[in-house]
């Protein structure tokens, strides 16, 4: 029975008691990073968190348990100055997003925006607050990878099952549960230096280097099925931040190839399996080549297993002086990047040059190629921006307009109608930097990289600081994670997804944070000369005297308080105790971030129970049902009196009651909202014209929907049948 604390005052409170606060003084710090662990991996299977009224429920609890958690602990904030300065610009993001409702083009949805960068300020503050413990660092890293696990596992089903999951059906492509394939392939990269780092670990044991090895070699045969290009881009970049900043680099390289070599082998002996690589509509083939797939993953999944074992239990006798084993890393990383940069670099000579190769590619990137190679698995050898250009043209030219504030956040939709030269819609650019530099000008950018540097430069410098800690590893792979979600965001919308984003914030503040675990590090590959260590005991405790300090923390005059050495991948730890606070936040603080909390729980709210609302009107009067039609509508303009949805939706079911008069008020309200709104417009017309016979005033308002969406070819119809065009 563990004695957790021992009263030296009679003031000190009952043994229960006593046991129960350093129980939670134990646990409570890990609080924030295990609850935000819980909400990526939810988000995860509710579309990445995307849709508003999904993530919402989930968002909200975390809020709760976040605002109940200041309020019980009320933890002393004392992270680097680096994280500081991040959480900083972050939270100047976060309010620059707010004010941006003010002039935004769409305030509704610049609204839901700022609603995402403040859930993202509260991340950053709740790790940042939750302290810097290795056991911290275990629930982000070893939590996260574990989810991951999980969302591949489902994804991946959609493939070996086809006949029992059918989200692998329309395409090739995997994409479930997170709902888009990209996003899947970011996630999965994040989570991969996680799985490296851990089967690469000389002191973990060597099953659980083992099953490392399956889970990474699960995380790269899913990967793959996503066909997704800029995913590849990211592990690749991925990779060679992780053996920059790793200290095991040749175990590392070993567990790699050991992952990577039975999945490519795979992949290749069945790159004949034409449903596997290409979308398809015989559901009978495609179940019996994804039963066939199933069968051979045994092999690409349980010969890591069995190699990683092998590998480990020689790795784990193995002693090497640490001037060999540091050459040795310096010499895998010049191999890493000699294959990374000098392989393509022979690869375009033999292509006839590397100028003309890469002028080539600069051409197909920007101008597009032939074929896109649709969404089988032959895109992934296609060098295309796939329209990405000329959305960050579109970001540049609404730029111009709007430098210093852009049109709003979340409002890149209506620049690309105005702006686009093709018939594509997107809601984003396909870049944080152009889509921030679009909808919040140069002073949102500004704030978005200052916050990335910050944060980068937060890590590094654990990274340098830390260098023989115990959990390197896992810090090396939270700094190559990062790296990766950072490269991809620049050429996609992953900040959009809270799923990803949250899981971003979650490995490199928790790494950001972190001020190492005392005691010798782990057994690595610099200290391989010592001989091998047996696997750790199981945990046991001891009692420590408790500085003066904590006498705050408990209340009542100094106590011991228990420390518990939990095991780890690295061995049993001696740091899990919260160091002693000479302060904690003060009540008002504390109630102050518990208001806060309040407030943007409903700020995440209100738009939530306004989307439902919206969407019961719509049901209601396809139904015919009016009067509930009518109060559903009015009640979602009541819940969010920024948005044109419940105006639109209310002007139908008035017009369908035969009320014109009444659908022309509320048009001329969503007008006056979101002028620059062009669908806002294009109805307008439609009941000017149809409903009321006012054919000038109608005919004005489909130019005036040109104007806004030149390419919008019902207005342009509508004008040629009033002859006004």
């Amino acid at each position: 029975m563990y004695n957790a604390a021992v009263s030296q005052s009679s003031t000190s409170g009952t043994p229960a008691a006593t046991t129960i606060r350093a129980w939670w003084r134990l646990a409570s710090p890990a609080l924030p990073a295990a609850a935000t662990l819980v909400l990526v991996v939810i988000l995860s299977f509710r579309a990445g968190g995307y849709i508003v009224d999904s993530a919402t429920p989930f968002v909200v609890a975390w809020l709760v348990v976040m605002a109940a958690w200041v309020l019980a602990a009320r933890p002393a904030l004392r992270p680097p100055l680096a994280v500081l300065i991040a959480l900083g610009a972050l939270g100047g993001l976060a309010l620059w997003t707010g004010l941006s409702i003010i002039w935004s083009v769409g305030p509704d949805l610049s609204w839901i925006a700022f609603n995402y960068a403040a859930l993202y300020v509260a991340a950053v503050l709740a790790l940042a607050w939750g302290g810097s413990g290795r056991l911290q660092v275990l629930i982000a890293t070893v939590g996260f990878l574990a989810g991951a696990t999980a969302v591949a596992v489902y994804a991946y089903l959609g493939k070996v099952l086809p006949d029992q999951l059918t989200h692998a059906h329309e395409y090739a492509r995997l994409a479930a549960p997170v709902g888009y394939w990209n996003v899947l392939a970011v996630m999965l990269v994040m989570a991969a230096p996680v799985a490296l780092a851990l089967s690469a670990r000389r002191g973990l044991h060597p099953l659980l280097r083992a099953v490392a090895s399956l889970v990474l070699a699960l995380l790269l045969i899913t990967l793959f099925f996503t066909f997704s290009r800029g995913g590849f881009a990211a592990a690749l970049v991925m990779l060679v931040a992780y053996f920059a900043a790793a200290r095991e680099r040749l175990s590392s390289l070993v567990s790699f190839l050991v992952a990577a070599a039975p999945v490519g082998f795979v992949l290749w002996h069945l790159r004949d399996l034409e449903t596997l690589f290409g979308p398809t509509t015989d559901a009978a083939l495609r179940s019996a080549q994804g039963h066939t797939l199933a069968g051979w993953t045994i092999l690409a999944l349980g010969l890591p297993f069995v190699l990683q074992l092998t590998v480990a239990y020689a790795h784990h006798r193995l002693a090497l002086r640490p001037p060999v084993v540091r050459w040795i890393g310096v010499a895998v990383l010049v191999v890493v990047l000699g294959l990374c940069i000098g392989g393509p670099l022979s690869y375009m000579q033999r292509q006839g040059g590397i100028g003309e190769w890469v002028g080539a590619q600069y051409r197909s990137f920007v101008e597009g190629p032939e074929s896109e190679g649709g969404n089988s698995a032959s895109r992934v050898l296609v060098v295309s921006s796939n329209g990405r250009v000329g959305l960050y043209r579109v970001a540049l030219r609404q730029y111009d307009h709007t430098p210093v504030i852009g049109t709003g956040a979340g409002t890149f939709a209506f620049s690309n109608y105005r702006f686009r030269d093709t018939g594509l819609f997107v809601k984003h650019a396909h870049s944080q930097w152009f889509n921030t530099l679009s909808e919040l000008g140069v002073v949102g950018l500004a704030l978005l990289t200052a916050f990335v540097l910050a944060l980068a430069a937060a890590v590094v410098r654990s990274l340098v600081r830390l260098r023989r800690d115990r959990e390197r590893g896992l810090l090396a792979a939270c700094f190559a994670a990062g790296v990766g979600f950072v490269f991809h965001i620049s050429g996609d919308w992953d900040w959009d997804m809270a799923a990803a984003t949250l899981a971003f914030l979650l490995l490199t503040v928790t790494a950001a944070v972190y001020r190492g675990a005392p005691g010798p590090s782990d057994k690595s590959e610099e200290s391989a000369a010592e001989s091998a260590a047996a696997s750790p005991p199981a945990s046991t405790p001891k009692v420590e005297p408790s500085p003066a300090g904590d006498a705050a923390v408990a209340g009542s005059s100094p106590v011991q308080v228990a420390t518990v050495e939990s095991p780890g991948p690295g061995g049993p730890a001696r740091d899990d105790h919260v160091p002693a606070r000479a302060a904690r936040l003060s009540w008002p603080l504390a109630g102050l971030w518990a208001g806060l909390a309040a407030v943007l729980i409903v700020s995440w709210l209100l738009p939530c129970l306004a989307l439902r609302a919206g969407t019961r009107a719509l049901a209601a009067a396809g139904d015919g049902q009016v009067a509930v039609a009518r109060a559903e509508a009015e009640r979602s303009q009541r819940l969010d009196p920024l948005a044109v949805g419940p105006l639109i939706t209310l002007a139908g079911v008035e017009q369908r009651a035969g009320n014109p008069r009444a659908a022309l008020a509320a048009l001329e309200k969503a007008a006056a909202l979101q002028p620059d709104n062009f669908y806002v417009q294009y109805q307008l017309g439609l009941l000017l014209a149809n409903s009321l016979g006012r054919t000038e005033a109608a005919a004005e308002a489909f130019r005036r929907a040109l104007e806004l969406n030149p390419r919008h070819a019902l207005s342009q119809r509508q004008l040629e049948l009033l002859g006004r065009d």
